[in-house]
């Protein structure tokens, strides 16, 4: 079983690495061409917008894998997708219409909104490929998963090269959601055509409203987790930063924050990958050995990125980002720790602990929002990077003792 996690994760890090390089290709390209204004609203806008894809989410991809996990055969797990699917699509279109209103009052969108309805729009299409994912994490074929997800920054860099010097704001908006569109319909391809097993014909015979209520009263907590998570995480940083300071803090912070995203990515992929297994209780020293992996993965990260984060900022996208670097090397602190937090994380959703996560969730938003208020006025990003560390050790300790009370 935990070679299998290991192939996995394998699979989806060596996509993850493709995807890097293309996202760091991609990423020079938008820094030159909307310059630091003009990268620091692209960075705005992604960053609000991911609470919308969260609140389209609610929850329901997790919660969806790991009781399609539980299923002993496609007749039942098929009335589980089919039904989270229709539930995740009726989120999305409440999460849409929320999002239509942001769009018209945030002031942050002031000069283009037009643009920014159609960022929105990507709230639809992540939707949908979560669907997908939660068949491919589901049916362990995280390998048909990877296929998706390389394709789509694949096909936005494709598009930014041919646009070359014309690429704009919102082409860079439109470029991303044709690419996803794309990506959508290769993952539904291959979800049909290499899991044999997958039929949703007469998809009506199962459409059973009680479980949409069910699968509501066990993902809510995970949902406004990560609602609250992303609001410390990404959102209130940016907004905070915005508040007090301008755009080039906003795109500098931004920059090196994606880099640091990326490299949070494998363990995302390996928790993920081992989340079903710790759904069954297959295994019982899996948390364990995935805490041993993460600790190895921690240990090739941290010190080569910390040396050659000057060089990478300036890489990739010039002097006018040199204060990345700096931020870069500080959230590497946060990283140690997120790494840890992914797993027991993980291991906490599996044994029906997302209401005590959201609780702890709620406090690392508590501390996070009160430390930024504080500091962020006077010392500016450096002091975010640095409330992004305090803020993850917080979490992990509280997670540790509230994992262990489960045990």
């Amino acid at each position: 079983m935990i070679k299998g996690v290991i192939r996995n994760t394998a699979v989806q890090t060596l996509g993850k690495v493709v995807m890097v390089l293309v996202s760091l290709v991609t990423t020079g390209i938008l820094t030159r061409r909307l310059g630091v204004n003009g990268y620091g609203a692209f960075t705005l806008t992604t960053s609000i917008f991911l609470l919308i894809d969260s609140l389209a989410d609610m929850g329901t991809r997790m919660i969806g894998v790991r009781e399609a996990a539980k299923c002993e055969n496609w007749k039942s797990k098929k009335k589980v997708l089919v039904n989270v699917f229709i539930l995740r699509k009726i989120l999305a279109l409440a999460a849409f219409v929320l999002g239509l209103g942001l769009v018209a009052w945030y002031p942050g969108f002031e000069g283009f909104r037009w643009w920014a309805l159609v960022a929105l729009g990507m709230s639809l299409m992540t939707s949908l490929a979560g669907d997908e994912e939660i068949v491919f994490q589901t049916e362990a074929r995280l390998d048909l998963k990877t296929i998706m997800d390389v394709l789509y920054p694949i096909g936005f860099l494709v598009m930014a090269i041919f646009l070359g010097d014309n690429l704009s704001l919102g082409w860079a908006f439109l470029g991303y959601l044709i690419s996803r569109i794309i990506s959508i319909g290769v993952g539904w391809k291959l979800m049909l055509v290499k899991i044999k097993k997958i039929d949703f014909g007469d998809w009506r015979d199962v459409v059973e409203t009680k479980l949409w209520w069910k699968l509501l009263k066990q993902s809510w907590p995970m949902g406004v987790y990560m609602l609250v998570f992303i609001g410390y995480d990404r959102a209130a940083d940016s907004m905070m930063i915005r508040a007090f300071w301008d755009e080039t803090y906003v795109a500098s912070y931004g920059l090196a924050y994606k880099m640091y995203s990326n490299l949070i990515t494998p363990a995302y992929f390996l928790a993920s990958a081992v989340f079903p297994i710790m759904a069954k209780n297959q295994e019982k020293n899996v948390t364990r050995k995935s805490l041993f992996v993460a600790g190895l993965m921690i240990l090739s990260i941290v010190p080569i990125v910390y040396f050659l984060a000057p060089w990478m900022v300036q890489i990739l996208a010039g002097s006018d980002f040199d204060m990345a670097a700096t931020v870069l090397r500080i959230l590497l602190g946060a990283l140690v720790f997120s790494y840890i937090n992914h797993i027991v994380g993980f291991r906490l959703i599996s044994k029906e602990g997302q209401k005590e996560l959201l609780w702890l969730g709620v406090s690392a938003l508590v501390i996070n929002i009160s430390l930024n208020w504080i500091f962020i006025p006077k010392y500016g990003i450096i002091s975010a990077a640095w409330v992004t560390v305090w803020t993850e050790a917080v979490m992990l300790l509280m997670t540790l003792i509230s994992l262990r009370k489960k045990n």
